[in-house]
């Protein structure tokens, strides 16, 4: 937090590989930023876990989601599937 404040950060982002699996670390670093005065988000690749969007939502003021393509071949070929990217996308937080 010190570091982000001093370098004039505005923002504080979760990402690599997927914050939503960390969901309880991130609650506690988004707090303290909020009481530093960050904004706070996540980088997803959508794949959201109802429990920890539902865990983080009230400490978020951004939520992007990493949609890598709307072909459902190309997420399996990844090891996921389209469509709970999608209901991702549509749920409001």
């Amino acid at each position: 937090m010190e570091t982000a404040c001093r370098q004039s950060a505005e923002i504080l982002v979760s990402t690599y590989n997927e914050p939503l699996i960390t969901s309880e670390w991130a609650l506690a670093v988004f707090k303290e930023a909020k009481a530093a005065g960050l904004m706070t988000g996540y980088v997803s690749n959508g794949n959201g876990i109802a429990r920890s969007t539902a865990i983080s939502a009230s400490w978020l003021d951004i939520f992007k989601i990493d949609l890598k393509s709307f072909d459902d071949r190309h997420y399996r070929q990844l090891g996921g599937r389209l469509k709970p990217v999608l209901d991702t996308i549509r749920k409001p937080l």
